[in-house]
């Protein structure tokens, strides 16, 4: 089950201390597409938690610092992040944006 970040501090926690890469995503419970792609995360991650982290971001839930600290003006959003660092970053994805940043988290 994922981590669902509220504050900078559960950020930093989460996703820039984590040893494993993070897919960060940013949504919240109104937006239409963003319930179209969770079930897509989950599908493509399944098997994988010990490889690749995931965690949600519901804009409409956490501070002001967590969608305008990281450039978040848009919903869906996923940023990869690994050893502290943005490593890609995909607006509205798709299926098959979702697999290529999977597969690029997978060779980090």
């Amino acid at each position: 089950m994922e981590a669902n970040l509220k504050t900078e501090e559960d950020f930093k926690n989460q996703v820039l201390d984590s040893p494993i890469p993070v897919i960060v995503d940013y949504g919240a419970e109104f937006c239409g597409p963003c319930k179209i792609l969770a079930p897509i995360l989950h599908e493509l991650l399944e098997g994988k938690a010990d490889k690749i982290k995931l965690v949600t971001v519901d804009i409409s839930e956490c501070e002001d610092e967590l969608t305008t600290g990281h450039e978040i003006e848009d919903i869906p959003v996923l940023l990869l992040f690994f050893k502290g660092e943005e490593k890609s970053r995909s607006v509205h994805p798709k299926r098959e944006d979702v697999e290529a940043m999977i597969e690029t988290a997978l060779k980090l």
